[in-house]
């Protein structure tokens, strides 16, 4: 959830939410930048969960 946004479910177990973060690691969603400083693309974060929740996926 983003600061402003209405709170939404991000994930329908801890389980999914980890597998979820390993995914953001994995597939570079999670990143440092140049400056060595961690970032992540918010856009591509919320696709991954809101797929993973419509998905029901475990």
């Amino acid at each position: 959830m983003m600061i402003g946004e209405a709170t939404r479910i991000a994930a329908n177990s801890l389980d999914e939410l980890l597998d979820i973060f390993i995914e953001c690691f994995d597939s570079g969603i999670f990143y440092n930048d140049a400056d060595g400083s961690f970032q992540a693309d918010d856009e591509r974060w919320i696709e991954l969960e809101e797929s993973a929740v419509s998905d029901g996926r475990s």
